[in-house]
């Protein structure tokens, strides 16, 4: 009978354990894929706009110049969405049906 209890409690605290651990696992998965997001910002900084090339002395200098960059990406980002919904809605040629 003691062996039973015994078998019936391991097995339950396996199960509890895995089910936490699995938990765990996808908890680190999301945070990893917004890491993921984040950092590919950053290489599109350094590729693209210069992110790595910044050669300043001083360290404010510097983030002016990193936020100048953000800020360039940023626009050119919106700039797309706005040119995409200006093609999208057209005032004049949505309504027009005759």
């Amino acid at each position: 009978m003691r062996f039973l209890l015994q078998l019936y409690f391991t097995t339950i605290l396996t199960i509890l354990l895995t089910t936490i651990e699995l938990s765990q696992t996808a908890k680190r998965r999301k945070e990893n894929a917004k890491r993921n997001h984040i950092e590919g910002k950053f290489g599109q900084g350094k590729n693209a706009y210069g992110l790595s090339r910044i050669r300043a002395r001083r360290q404010d200098t510097s983030e002016s110049w990193i936020a100048a960059i953000f800020f360039v990406m940023n626009l050119v980002r919106l700039t797309k969405t706005a040119i995409f919904f200006s093609f999208l809605f057209q005032p004049g040629k949505m309504c027009n049906r005759r």
